[in-house]
């Protein structure tokens, strides 16, 4: 059933942040982005980390620090714990912390969840599979009552957003990615590519904000993880973006770039939401990054430590989406409209 939601905005002093503990660098940043966008007078708004514990036998304990009763809570919270991924055990966490602020009395609650995990399982592609995609979203919002919102980016599907029975904001990274490439003077002929026919409609729309041209590869899917390029539909240039919302281990995108060299590209980028960089068949990500040529641009859906991006800068550039989330709370709990955002993009 779902919840009615006012359409008036609500006092910023109304706000609470709270954060797991492997998401407050960025919730840190993200709140600051949302005290330059208050003003003067809301540096006071409440900002705690909740504490989660294991047990010895491998229960998660939580408690927040933090007075929750009839206030709007924003619940900061990454799938990744000092940069090794680790859905399961996160989504876990959340589900914990769900039903503490909950039975803490909260008046709305909206998660900011930069990446969500397993929504590539969005449909029944094998007989006896479960689409896990909705089952994930039905973990997430239990409950209709208080109201509740999602905060997210790129979603794998834009359709994965009826999986869920309250609203969701799924934010986009594209306007960091068309900053970052123009400020670096890129020569006009570029291509940019599409890992996959998915995937066209994002590449599409970064080809025409740059007035690029377009190429989308062909590819089939192998069992589990893989996927293999089969052809190239269009002409590319020498510097080619391949453009996708995920790299897991960094296997298909490389593929893809073999393909495009074989094509005549030279320069080869690829801009990424979520850099999820998984090892696979004895191979790190960032070996297999390190000696492929490709620049990978990715943003801190999945956050990194600096020691880490220091040490694999000569592949890896990090743009942070902590300001536009900052950016994206303060017009929920002011009532603007979200979409505002990407005017102009």
């Amino acid at each position: 059933m779902f919840a009615i939601y006012s359409s008036m905005s609500r006092a910023l002093d109304d706000m609470v942040i709270i954060t797991s503990p492997q998401a407050e660098a960025f919730a840190r940043s993200m709140y600051g982005a949302l005290l330059k966008k208050a003003g003067k007078g809301y540096d006071g708004i409440p900002f705690s980390t909740i504490s989660v514990e294991p047990f010895n036998n491998g229960e998660i304990g939580v408690q927040i620090p933090q007075n929750l009763r009839k206030r709007d809570v924003y619940v900061v919270h990454t799938f990744s714990n000092g940069g090794v991924y680790e859905p399961n055990t996160s989504l876990m966490e959340l589900y914990l912390i769900d039903d503490a602020v909950r039975r803490a009395s909260a008046t709305e609650i909206t998660y900011v969840l930069p990446h969500i995990p397993y929504q590539r399982q969005d449909m029944k592609d094998k007989p006896r599979v479960p689409i896990s995609a909705r089952r994930v979203m039905d973990m997430l919002i239990l409950y209709s009552n208080p109201p509740t919102r999602i905060v997210t980016f790129d979603m794998h599907a834009g359709q994965i957003q009826g999986f869920s029975q309250c609203p969701v904001d799924n934010l986009e990274a594209l306007p960091l990615f068309l900053e970052h490439f123009k400020s670096d003077g890129f020569p006009p002929d570029i291509t940019v590519v599409s890992p996959d026919a998915g995937g066209v409609k994002r590449a599409r729309a970064m080809a025409h904000k740059m007035g690029a041209g377009l190429a989308i590869i062909d590819k089939r899917r192998l069992p589990r993880d893989e996927a293999e390029p089969m052809g190239l539909l269009g002409e590319v240039t020498p510097t080619a973006i391949i453009v996708d919302d995920m790299v897991d281990s960094g296997g298909t995108l490389l593929k893809g770039a073999s393909l495009l060299r074989e094509h005549g590209a030279k320069e080869i980028y690829a801009c990424c939401t979520h850099a999820i960089l998984s090892p696979s068949n004895g191979t790190t990500a960032e070996e297999k990054f390190a000696n492929s040529g490709i620049r990978l641009v990715a943003t801190d859906t999945v956050p990194r430590s600096d020691a880490y991006l220091e040490a694999n800068k000569s592949w890896l550039t990090m743009l942070s989406v902590a300001d536009m989330a900052g950016d994206a709370i303060h017009r929920i709990q002011t009532g603007a409209s979200v979409s505002e955002l990407f005017r102009g993009y």
